[in-house]
């Protein structure tokens, strides 16, 4: 039971990483921190959109049923036959069934820059530890192809983060300004600046547009 549970925990990681949810959890908390909002509330409702957007990738390309499966288990007291979660085939199968699309998504100099750091790690660790014999890595491991993915996740999702806090940033500027010019004092500068954000967002259907800026980054190729 408790090796199922581990392999499938592993297998779900797996699932979330190669889906992007790393790049979509951090451009939407960096567009909530342009936003202004910075409620426990928004931050539940950035990592739960950011699982689904990650599931949703990752669906696109290897449907879910073929990962996961559904089993009875242990019966239960008040419900009868229990229902649980496990991996469909081996992690190696999955891992596998994913490297086509990591390796459509990353760039080869970055994945031949781990190749070459992990090499000179063992090298040293050869060099400081004669007695144990321990086998090269393979410079087109997995690993080495999933760290190289999210790399590439990390910096388009800065890069993304930037391009959706821009037009919050240029609001701040130009309603500090107004209330310096106006010596405004009788409202909050950061309760305009935060309902002005909120009307521009409604009005450019915001979370279309950002879906549509999240997710086709993967689903084209």
């Amino acid at each position: 039971m408790d090796s199922g549970v581990s392999l499938s925990a592993v297998a779900l990681l797996l699932v979330f990483l190669s889906g992007g949810f790393l790049k979509s959890f951090t451009a939407l908390q960096i567009f909530r921190i342009g936003l202004g909002l910075s409620g426990a509330t928004v931050g539940v409702l950035v990592l739960l959109f950011s699982g689904l957007l990650s599931l949703f990738v990752f669906h696109s390309y290897l449907p879910l049923d073929a990962v996961f499966k559904t089993t009875s288990g242990a019966p239960s007291e008040r419900a009868g036959d229990s229902e649980e979660i496990q991996v469909n085939g081996s992690l190696e199968e999955l891992q596998e069934r994913v490297r086509p699309f990591l390796l459509a998504r990353t760039n080869p100099e970055t994945r031949l820059l781990l190749a070459e750091m992990q090499q000179e790690l063992h090298a040293q660790h050869r060099s400081t530890v004669e007695s144990v014999e321990t086998p090269l890595p393979q410079p087109d491991s997995f690993l080495s192809l999933l760290l190289a993915f999210v790399l590439e996740d990390l910096h388009g999702a800065f890069q993304l983060g930037v391009l959706f806090i821009l037009p919050f940033l240029l609001i701040d500027l130009i309603v500090a300004h107004l209330f310096q010019l106006l010596q405004v004092s009788q409202i909050s500068l950061s309760s305009l600046s935060l309902t002005l954000k909120l009307l521009l967002f409604v009005a450019v259907d915001g979370w279309t547009l950002i879906t549509e800026r999240l997710v086709g980054d993967y689903l084209v190729l």
